[in-house]
């Protein structure tokens, strides 16, 4: 990145990444961006990002709703990790995600403060005084002067920031600080819906994996019980040593035996 004798940014072509493309998700969401994380997510912060997924039109249209309510001509919501890295976002439109993708090559910008402070963070003008150096002359250019960030709480964390912007200067209100705060509060709370949902449906598909793989090995012992006249617990010694012996899934080699009941 160049800047010149003023100080002002140079040329950045390279910030100007669309989102990725899918012919399946009509125009209106051109520009939701299903994954940003530049690493998997760990099991800590599984409940930032699981089951996101699922629910990425509804939450864009939460917050293309937040944007309406306050007279903001667009809005992100940014899921970070432990560490502050955005591991999923979600944008109502092209400024509102050329700011997130900003914040996330510099590491700094209102959506950034708001995750790090806990608090509301109001900006009338990103061309205005010394904050941001880097990052607000080039959200300007691309028609973000204002924005209005406030941090998403949930499970007793900062899990992320959602911001509104505006093309124009605004000097926000009190009030409006206020509202986009108790907004970012209930997209915490269906955030974690949406991972105690995700979980739910991973224990019971994990549940009915176990069930199932118990049920071949029945029916596998049953057939080795009447066809080599063995009691139940010799029958299932001779299943697991055949498994283990040939590197081989207990299940697999259940299913083999049932396969073939006569051999």
């Amino acid at each position: 990145m160049n800047y010149d004798d003023s100080g002002q940014a140079g040329e950045m072509r390279w910030l100007l990444r669309e989102p990725p493309s899918t012919d399946k998700r009509p125009p209106a969401d051109r520009w939701i961006l299903a994954e940003l994380p530049t690493r998997q997510p760990t099991q800590a912060d599984d409940v930032t990002t699981n089951g996101i997924g699922d629910h990425a039109d509804a939450l864009r249209q939460v917050v293309e709703t937040i944007a309406g309510l306050l007279g903001a001509d667009g809005g992100a919501l940014a899921v970070a990790d432990h560490d502050g890295a955005v591991q999923w976002a979600t944008a109502t439109s092209q400024p509102a995600y050329l700011l997130t993708q900003v914040e996330q090559d510099f590491e700094e910008g209102p959506g950034v403060d708001a995750r790090a402070t806990g608090q509301p963070v109001a900006i009338p003008d990103l061309r205005l005084g010394p904050h941001w150096l880097r990052l607000g002359p080039v959200a300007a250019s691309h028609s973000v002067r204002a924005a209005l960030a406030a941090p998403v709480p949930a499970d007793g964390r900062i899990m992320g920031a959602l911001t509104v912007i505006m093309a124009t200067p605004r000097h926000w209100s009190q009030a409006e600080a206020q509202a986009i705060s108790g907004y970012a509060s209930i997209l915490g709370r269906l955030l974690v819906t949406a991972a105690d949902a995700a979980q739910q449906r991973r224990l019971v598909g994990q549940l009915q994996t176990a069930l199932d793989s118990r049920i071949v090995i029945e029916q596998a012992k049953g057939v080795l019980m009447a066809r080599k006249g063995l009691p139940s617990l010799q029958a299932f010694q001779l299943l697991r040593h055949t498994a283990r012996s040939s590197s081989r899934k207990l299940t697999d080699v259940a299913a083999e035996i049932i396969a073939t009941p006569h051999a």
